[in-house]
This record gives C-alpha cells, structure tokens and sequence, in this order.
C-alpha cells in the first residue's frame, strides 16, 4: 500500500516544486503549458509505477510483507515455490486474487514488470488457465477458475500434488465457481489437473 503512496507523494513533491520555480521565473505563461505541464507529471508518476527502484536496497522477509508495502488486502494463502511464491488475498469484498513475488539471496523482492511472464492461456470447457513462469526460474504457476456442481472439490496434479482451491463466488445454490492455484517445477505439455477424478490437460 505504502508503494503507490510514497510515489504519488514524492513525484507530487518534485514537480510542486518545478512547477512554483516556473511560475517565478515566468515561464508559465499560457493555461496550454500548466495542462502540459501536469500531464507530464501524471505520465512520469504513472511510470514509475512499474519500476520497483525499492528492490536496489530493499529485501522483505516474507511475501505477506511485500504484498502489505505493494497493494495491502488479507492474506489467505501462500503457495511456497523453489525462487519465488505465490499469495493468495483477498481485499475488500473480492477473494481469490494472486500475487507472485520473486526471491533473492537476501529476501523477497517486488515484482516488475518484468520479474512475471504469462507462458500459457487456456479456454475451454473444462475452465480458464493460465500459466505464469518467475524470470530466471524453473518455478511455474497455475491459476484456473472452473464451474462445477459438485458439493465437494477434490483437485490433486499430474506430480500428485494437492492443488490450493477456494470457492469465489456463488451465483446459484447448485453452481460454484472455484479458483485453483497451483505451484509447479518444470511445467511441461503432460501437466495436467484431476478434478474428483476427471483429467484435465492443462499444457496441451
């Protein structure tokens, strides 16, 4: 949470400061140039949105914190991975968001736009998947949501691993959405889900 707001107070700061030495110099003469002026400084803040400077000095201790300092919301789960995890939050009334953070040799570290590349998107009857792989790492990452019936989930992967699932929302006592979340090694096209037994391909 305090990521956006030292940037918003920071670059808000800076160009306060430009923008009043202007005005004394009277190098603002024209309402065009304030209009400019300040959209520039709304471009140069929002850019510096996706540029985490923080992570040159800064390392976290566990992923709960870098998601506190990057956006805030509740903690509901964390899926532990070799380089990096995964969080599993939930902030106002809106569960089941995902948060991967990378890891170095001195902690946790905030994610880029870079640190994060989505490597797989699949839509089909069975659900919606993606696949997200941490730069640098073998470390992969399944998000799925499906619809299902079933009174009770039971989703294990091809590695036999219990996969993480939560229910999102119900819209009709008989139909549940739910989110599934996954950590694997080495995502190849034979990784694939059971959902209460039924096989679903997820890289093929």
């Amino acid at each position: 949470m305090f990521y956006g707001i030292l940037r918003i107070i920071f670059w808000g700061v800076i160009f306060t400061l430009i923008f009043v030495n202007m005005g004394k110099r009277k190098l603002i003469q024209t309402k065009i140039i304030v209009v400019i002026f300040w959209g520039l400084a709304v471009i140069i803040c929002s850019i510096s949105f996706l540029i985490p400077v923080e992570n040159y000095v800064l390392s976290f201790e566990s992923p709960r914190s870098v998601l506190k300092y990057y956006q805030g919301g509740t903690v509901d789960d964390v899926i532990q991975g070799n380089g990096s995890s995964m969080v599993i939050y939930s902030k106002g009334s809106s569960s089941g968001g995902h948060f991967i953070v990378p890891k170095s040799t001195k902690g946790y570290k905030i994610p880029s736009l870079f640190s994060v590349k989505k490597v797989l998107h699949k839509f089909n009857k069975d659900g919606n998947f993606d696949v997200y792989n941490v730069s640098g790492t073998n470390d992969y990452y399944v998000v799925g949501t499906i619809i299902t019936k079933e009174n009770e989930i039971n989703v294990v992967d091809s590695n036999n691993e219990q996969v993480r699932n939560i229910i999102a929302e119900i819209g009709n006592a008989d139909i549940k959405t739910i989110l599934l979340f996954s950590f694997v090694e080495n995502f190849t096209d034979e990784y694939y889900l059971l959902i209460n037994g039924t096989k679903v391909s997820i890289g093929k």
